[in-house]
């Protein structure tokens, strides 16, 4: 990989769907874009020797990453508790999160962007440096890309998707319509989730996976189908280590020593997520008077909070194909209260997932030495196969608030390690505490069973460490995304979204990179660097 003199009209860091979505609204405008990505272009096969795979087991921050997945380490230091290793679940290589996500693409709701909240609202405790999280644009403003996204992204719907087409869902299994019946019967209005799998035959879902099959909607594959090089330069493991600026053009460095590759743009586009994007921000400080990065960059860092828990149908009716199937709206609020929604997760409740999802509420705790006990639930095996399985999981997806102590950094004895800070405000904690009061109280017949003694957050939604704003002394980026007081440096990733919402946010990120892009597309003509040939296309 080398760096050359040639300046591009724009370098994207990261071709996840935030970039790849951004990618195409640059390449629809003529514009040429280098897009630099951390993860390999393919996977290749990770060596799991006998001896690995034991000491994995007995200490999981020994295990090898998962093919896809971030292999960097990750640092978790969770209401106050000392740092300790936590499992990585961001994605990586082209395409990002779209190749091992869940693929639930769910719009945020209008309340989502319009909204301040605000715990005193409905009598909640106070949060702790709460941060504005309305959104500086109107819900009208995102429709158009919401189309868009969903057109590009969605596999199978139960409505017509972009410009109507039908893209229809596969049946339910006897069990899932057992469950929707029962839950019908209970006063919910349950529903079948948009998603972004394709159902080929035999299609498995691979949840948690790469999958090997053209059946998930690969965010790079379908935003930069068309286009090639010269206009379109893709730069796999190349992880950007920082930015700098002189002569009006910005030079993106990766790597580290004086052999380290530079490539040199017109204008740069940070998507690389929201733990990574603000760290290229924090390394970049010598583009601010002063050396040093604002202080929101990092901060507001916001998860989703899942609690996992288990509904069993009585008469066991068989499951079989598509699961990822079910969502649950009635919960969004309730007495002027914001929860969340609830999903079907299209995982089995095996053996093997509980001894897995033991080892992780170990390591979440920081009690890594404790993880490898997790083993000894498989002595319970032939009590707990047979209940588990009968049972369907399911998990929560409850709205984060932002807090200004709650954030994202680097370690100062190891620069590569993301260090998160974050702490579980006591009113989210409540809320958590009344949505299970709820279920249960709502679901009695289906009986459930929740995984863990209290929920935690959902590693795989980081959100808000680049907010988007009106006020550059409480956010990092504009309305459009560019950094203040940066000309021409953009965030479009999960980073810049002020509020997390009540569902998964892969849509929303696609359609607002979508809407950066074209707004970075139409004023390129006020930068260094010219849009030629194809005018912007609208959205369908």
């Amino acid at each position: 990989m080398a760096s050359g003199a040639r300046v591009w009209d724009a370098i994207i860091v990261g071709a996840g769907i935030a970039g790849s979505a951004c990618a195409s609204r640059l390449l629809a405008a003529g514009m040429d874009c280098l897009v630099l990505e951390a993860g390999p272009a393919e996977d290749g096969a990770l060596p799991r020797s006998f001896g690995q795979k034991l000491r994995g087991k007995l200490d999981p921050r020994l295990a090898p990453p998962k093919p896809g997945r971030w292999p960097g380490p990750l640092t978790l230091s969770r209401d106050g508790r000392r740092y300790h290793t936590a499992a990585a679940v961001l994605g990586t290589g082209p395409g990002g999160g779209s190749r091992v996500y869940g693929a639930a693409l769910a719009r945020f709701e209008r309340d989502d962007l319009t909204l301040h909240r605000d715990p005193a609202q409905w009598g909640g405790a106070p949060v702790e440096g709460l941060l504005p999280n309305a959104w500086p644009i109107a819900p009208e403003d995102l429709e158009p890309w919401y189309v868009a996204a969903e057109a590009a992204l969605v596999g199978a719907s139960p409505r017509p998707v972009g410009n109507g087409e039908i893209r229809p869902l596969p049946p339910l299994s006897p069990r899932d319509a057992a469950l929707i019946e029962a839950m019908r019967s209970a006063g919910l209005n349950p529903e079948r989730l948009q998603v972004g799998v394709n159902y080929l035959p035999g299609c498995t879902e691979c949840q948690g996976v790469v999958c090997t099959r053209p059946c998930r909607r690969n965010a790079w594959d379908i935003f930069t189908s068309g286009y090639r090089a010269p206009q379109l330069q893709l730069e796999a493991g190349c992880k950007v280590q920082r930015i700098t600026r002189a002569g009006g053009v910005y030079e993106v460095h990766c790597g580290t020593g004086a052999a380290a590759p530079r490539f040199r743009a017109a204008r740069v586009v940070l998507a690389a997520g929201a733990l990574n994007s603000p760290l290229v921000l924090a390394r970049s400080a010598d583009l601010w008077p002063g050396g040093a990065a604002p202080d929101m960059v990092g901060r507001g860092l916001m998860f989703h909070i899942s609690d996992i828990f288990m509904l069993t149908v009585p008469g066991n009716p068989p499951a079989h194909g598509a699961r990822k199937t079910i969502r649950i709206t009635d919960f969004l609020e309730h007495d002027g209260v914001p929860y969340g929604e609830i999903q079907s997760l299209a995982v089995d409740a095996t053996m093997a997932l509980t001894v897995d999802h033991l080892r992780n509420v170990a390591m979440s705790m920081g009690l890594e030495r404790l993880a490898p006990l997790a083993e000894l639930a498989r002595l319970a095996a032939p009590v707990l196969g047979a209940e588990l399985a009968d049972a369907t999981l399911f998990a929560t997806i409850v709205e984060d608030l932002p807090a200004y102590g709650n954030r994202v950094s680097e370690s100062a004895r190891a620069p590569d390690e993301i260090r998160i800070t974050y702490r579980i405000a006591p009113e989210l904690a409540e809320r958590c505490r009344k949505l299970r009061e709820m279920i249960a109280t709502r679901l009695p017949q289906l009986a459930p069973r929740f995984a863990t003694r209290v929920p935690g957050p959902n590693l795989g939604h980081p959100i808000g460490t680049c907010r988007m704003g009106s006020d550059p002394a409480l956010s990092v980026v504009d309305r459009d995304g560019g950094v203040w007081d940066q000309p021409q440096l953009f965030v479009c990733d999960a980073a810049a979204l002020p509020s997390s919402a009540r569902t998964n946010p892969g849509l929303t990120v696609a359609a607002n990179a979508l809407r950066v892009g074209e707004a970075i597309a139409r004023n390129a003509g006020a930068g260094a660097g010219a849009i030629s040939g194809r005018g912007l296309a609208q959205p369908a």
